[in-house]
């Protein structure tokens, strides 16, 4: 499985059990890295991401809050 792949099921597995500490981003960016592992080549690049404001609106929001956030992650 991929790095990617890990992350994605990582974080839906946390959203959805409702898991605290998502909309801070300096935890949120080591919950990641942790999933990494030993790819480690990844982990400054997650972590610069998680402390996107931007990011945890988009987690945290639904319907066009949530779209509209990650249009503006996509620019």
């Amino acid at each position: 499985m991929g790095s990617g792949r890990s992350l994605g099921l990582a974080l839906a597995g946390w959203l959805e059990a409702g898991s605290p500490g998502l909309d801070n981003g300096v935890a949120l960016g080591n919950r990641l890295v942790d999933v990494l592992g030993a790819e480690q080549s990844l982990a400054g690049p997650v972590r610069d991401l998680a402390r996107r404001p931007l990011l945890r609106q988009a987690l945290a929001g639904s319907g066009t809050a949530r779209r509209a956030a990650l249009a503006a992650l996509v620019v």
